[in-house]
């Protein structure tokens, strides 16, 4: 889902002694002053003042006014203040330009200009000693690695950020810094962590009565309930959101609502209703410049159309997708702010070398100014017979020299203080990079190595790398390949991360993936080489563990397929066998009731003749044996029709079933004929079990292919009901 960053502003030194109170962090397009917009106000006020300084904060409100509605303005009035600030050499005034004009250029997706200006920002905070200003350019810097997926850096830069708003009892900056942790945390499914974020940012937010960022928390809770499976109470969030969004005419807040309930009816497989939001919120941000909305849209839409078939529109939607990531995520954009980072620590580490040089050109000069006044002391000594009122004047000199003195050390005390603060700063970025950090001059010689690339290597003091060649520490296997790449860091030919294997001091080999980049000398030329280096043993391990994993779980998986395949085969030849057994037993059957029945057929003839050879006295007893001839012989028919019909059914138990779903016109008689026919039973046998004449039988078999549409066709009419 889309979430909104919060943006925090800085507020210097310079900024409270003019009592000028600022605007509110997200400032609503409904402000009117004299009847006119908010930004024409500002205008007209900038061309009446001669105020350099005044200009310069309403060029930075303007800057303000269009963060969620037009940063292409942002960046233009950004400029134009940090121009005037720097012609006036206010630190705290550049930093505010410098915070406005990064927040414009991240909202167009050129995150190297963007961490760029953070990065002197921080700098600049740092060196006057502003934890408001250090604090702000953290949590943009946050944002940056954020919107670049470098989620650890993005975390421990969001943590310093809100501990230090927490410090200042800057309200604004921890909520805003606890809403980008949040969305940080849900990002990575760390849900109750970010809903802790949030409900702890809602409760500053009523406080403040901020109704703002109370509807971007709420949106932003919204993304935890939509990740949750809750898309119902997410999509209620999010209407809730735009309505706010709406009222308060604030650009981004609209869109990034849009997208949300987009996405949650295209979850809901409500194509209709997700393209008109995704339509809606890409016509708002195109014409607002907001690029990193206009391209997720771009995705979305995309996916939308490639679920409808729509092919065409599908490759439409990614390319524009693509190409406006690809331009945002450059792998320049990439290695320049990496580049901006290190150059940063490097910077930092001049300046704490230039205080050093001024502190030992101090002492010097210290020393030599005492011995200066020794001797002043001994001239003064000398002469002090000549004169009380010259005596009184040396006197007065001391005075001032001492003075003078006290006063440079107190200077020289306040600025070891800030070289300690910059220091503190500069070893904290290095030492919670997940990464280990090493500058080479361009002949591959080590000139700095950071604590965890110490680490990596096994060493103890980094004087035992300092002044090494890098290559030393690479196995002969990947000696050539790291080579080359060491070359094309040279050449600024950057490709992607390299892998190769690094002997450690103990001997043992470890794993591990580096980028490179150059650092330039104030002449613009390329001047030194650096690395970031990580560890990827662990995950090399995992790798090749979880591929063993998959691999037998796939050989197991073939060897259960081959044992239930053979088991089916096992159980269909034993049912089998138990279907041939059983028809055979059911066709003895049937012949035991043919024989049987030609028996009684036998019997009955034989009491026929006895009737015949009986004389005219016995005629009553020969009727009385007729009846029982016909009474034997209807009964006999019946009773082995049923016991035939009991074992059918029991070998057959779907055959009557399966004929009436598809014949349901067949009478009872039909129905018993197919059973025969079913058994293969010839007519002659059928006459002998039903003691139907052969004619009959005949007729019944004509009668029966006419009801199975058999008629005209040499079909087997045996053959056919088998099929049931």
């Amino acid at each position: 889902m889309r979430s909104i960053f919060f943006r925090n502003r800085y507020s210097g030194i310079v900024i409270k002694k003019l009592g000028i109170l600022f605007l509110s962090v997200l400032l609503s397009l409904s402000v009117f002053s004299e009847g006119k917009p908010l930004s024409d106000s500002l205008l007209a006020k900038i061309e009446k003042t001669n105020s350099q300084r005044e200009k310069i904060f309403l060029y930075n409100e303007l800057a303000v006014y269009y963060w969620y509605n037009r940063p292409s303005k942002t960046i233009e009035y950004g400029k134009k203040a940090l121009e005037l600030a720097e012609e006036l050499e206010n630190d705290s005034l550049i930093i505010n330009s410098r915070i406005n004009l990064g927040i414009g250029y991240s909202y167009i997706a050129d995150y190297k200009n963007a961490m760029n200006q953070f990065i002197q920002s921080l700098s600049l905070s740092d060196k006057i000693n502003s934890k408001s200003g250090v604090s702000n350019s953290l949590s943009n810097i946050a944002i940056i690695f954020d919107y670049l997926g470098n989620y650890e850096k993005a975390e421990a830069f969001y943590v310093k950020s809100i501990k230090i708003s927490k410090e200042i009892k800057d309200g604004k900056g921890t909520i805003g810094g606890l809403n980008n942790l949040g969305i940080l945390y849900s990002k990575t499914k760390k849900y109750k962590k970010a809903l802790d974020c949030y409900n702890e940012a809602l409760v500053l937010e009523k406080v403040l009565k901020d109704k703002q960022m109370i509807a971007i928390t709420l949106s932003n809770i919204g993304d935890v309930y939509e990740a949750n499976g809750e898309v119902d109470k997410a999509l209620e969030y999010f209407n809730n959101s735009l309505s706010a969004g709406k009222e308060l005419k604030n650009n981004t807040l609209v869109i990034a609502s849009m997208i949300n309930i987009g996405k949650i009816y295209f979850s809901k497989n409500n194509y209709t209703l997700a393209l008109e939001y995704y339509q809606k919120s890409l016509s708002l941000s195109t014409e607002f410049g907001f690029i990193s909305f206009t391209t997720d849209i771009y995705k979305y839409i995309s996916e939308l159309y490639e679920k409808l078939n729509n092919s065409n529109k599908a490759l439409e939607y990614f390319k524009k997708y693509d190409s406006l990531k690809s331009t945002a995520l450059s792998k320049e954009s990439s290695s320049k702010i990496a580049e901006l980072q290190i150059k940063y620590e490097t910077d930092a580490k001049e300046i704490e070398n230039k205080l050093l040089q001024k502190e030992n050109n101090y002492q010097r000069g210290l020393r030599n100014f005492l011995l200066i006044i020794t001797t002043l002391v001994l001239i003064v000594a000398f002469l002090f017979f000549r004169g009380y009122l010259h005596k009184k004047n040396a006197a007065r000199v001391l005075f001032e020299k001492n003075k003078i003195i006290t006063e440079q050390k107190e200077q020289l005390q306040l600025s070891m203080n800030k070289l300690q603060q910059s220091e503190e700063m500069y070893r904290s970025l290095i030492t919670t990079s997940p990464d280990g950090i090493f500058i080479t001059d361009l002949n591959a010689k080590i000139q700095y190595v950071s604590p965890y690339f110490l680490q990596i290597l096994g060493y103890a003091d980094r004087e035992d790398l300092i002044g090494k060649n890098a290559t030393v520490f690479i196995t002969e296997k990947d000696n050539s390949k790291t080579l080359e790449y060491f070359k094309q860091v040279t050449e600024e030919k950057y490709t992607n991360a390299i892998e190769f294997v690094l002997v450690r001091y103990d001997g043992k080999l470890v794993e591990v993936e580096a980028n490179g980049g150059v650092l330039r000398n104030p002449e613009g030329r390329i001047s030194k080489l650096f690395f970031m280096v990580r560890d990827v043993t662990v995950r090399k391990k995992i790798e090749n563990e979880h591929s063993a994993q998959q691999e037998m779980i796939f050989t197991q998986k073939q060897e259960i397929s081959k044992l239930e395949l053979l088991k089916k085969e096992q159980e269909n030849y034993m049912l089998r066998g138990d279907l041939e057994y059983k028809n055979k037993e059911l066709a003895s059957k049937a012949m035991y009731i043919i024989q049987n029945n030609e028996l009684i057929d036998s019997i009955v003839e034989k009491l026929k003749l006895l009737e015949m050879k009986a004389d005219e006295n016995e005629r009553i007893s020969s009727g009385e044996i007729r009846a029982l001839v016909n009474n034997l012989r209807s009964t006999i028919r019946r009773d082995s029709w049923k016991e035939f019909e009991t074992h059918f059914t029991q070998v057959h138990s779907d055959f009557y079933s399966n004929l009436h779903t598809r014949f349901p016109e067949l009478t009872a008689n039909e129905k018993k004929l197919c059973a025969f026919l079913r058994l293969n039973l010839s007519t002659k046998e059928i006459s002998e079990i039903t003691s139907k004449s052969i004619h009959s039988l005949n007729v019944a078999r004509t009668r029966l292919r006419q009801k199975l549409g058999m008629t005209n066709t040499d079909d087997n009419l045996s053959a056919f009901l088998s099929q049931f």
